[in-house]
């Protein structure tokens, strides 16, 4: 049989004997590379999980297989009690983060400005604000805006269209 078409599996070591000093070992890891945690495993690490909940940014690195089932034994809510889980679940759905308000503090330069009276929130210098403004209140001086269906819904009631509900 010609060389070209002899069975040579990959990826397989099946050597009996160690290798020698001037052979590549298998199992030898490259720079940067981690080695699995898990007792007895040589694979290189490549998946980190969480050492607990109290210690949430420590891992132990694993090869995937240990990871997985590492993960599928570890149970973040174990040891707490209703009130203790309900109390995470909020915090994760602000995504566990401070949160604070948007408005100035009342020692900003815009609260001092808006207690002397001399400051503005912000500078309209096209008029849309105010010609909004008079907007609304012309429309409030009218009177109300009403359909079709609610004048005559007032008038068979015998009332007038600035009723309001007793």
């Amino acid at each position: 049989m010609s060389r070209a078409f002899q069975y040579k599996p990959k990826f397989v070591d099946i050597r009996v004997r160690p290798p020698r000093e001037d052979e590549e070992d298998v199992h030898a890891l490259k720079p940067g590379e981690r080695r699995c945690e898990h007792p007895g495993c040589l694979q290189t690490a490549s998946a980190k999980a969480p050492k607990s909940r109290e210690r949430m940014n420590e891992h132990y690195w694993f090869c995937q297989p240990h990871a997985a089932e590492y993960n599928r034994g570890w149970d973040f809510f174990a040891g707490m009690n209703e009130g203790q889980i309900e109390q995470a679940r909020e915090r994760a759905s602000a995504g566990d983060r401070p949160t604070w308000e948007f408005k100035a503090s009342r020692r900003s330069r815009e609260a001092a400005a808006f207690a002397a009276g001399t400051g503005r929130a912000f500078a309209d210098p096209l008029g849309l604000l105010r010609a909004s403004r008079r907007r609304a209140e012309a429309q409030a001086e009218a009177g109300r805006n009403l359909g079709r269906l609610e004048r005559n819904a007032l008038a068979d009631l015998d009332l007038g269209e600035n009723a309001t509900a007793p």
